[in-house]
């Protein structure tokens, strides 16, 4: 089973310098509670959050063969991706819910 292992190792979380302490913990949700309650701040990074949403299911879409064309992002946070190949079927499923 060394599959199993090499996907473990890749799974779990590392130890040592890379691991989340507390104060790290908390500079992390510091910089998390700044971009999110200063309003200009937030006008960019909510665009940010929608581009890394569109780009899971972009990713995914030409994972399971569709041809990614593009995607639209629009100013209020909304926005999609594009993809062509079948209407039905299993890709269209899985890149309909890559972003979730």
């Amino acid at each position: 089973m060394e599959w199993f292992e090499t996907v473990r190792d890749r799974v779990v979380p590392a130890t040592g310098d890379v691991a989340l302490t507390a104060p790290r913990l908390v500079v992390v949700l510091g910089v998390a509670l700044v971009l999110v309650a200063v309003e200009p701040l937030w006008r960019v990074v909510r665009l940010a959050v929608t581009l890394v949403h569109e780009l899971g299911h972009a990713v995914v879409g030409v994972l399971v063969g569709r041809q990614f064309t593009g995607f639209v992002l629009r100013g209020d946070m909304s926005g999609h991706a594009v993809t062509r190949g079948p209407v039905r079927g299993a890709g269209r499923v899985a890149s309909t819910w890559a972003g979730y």
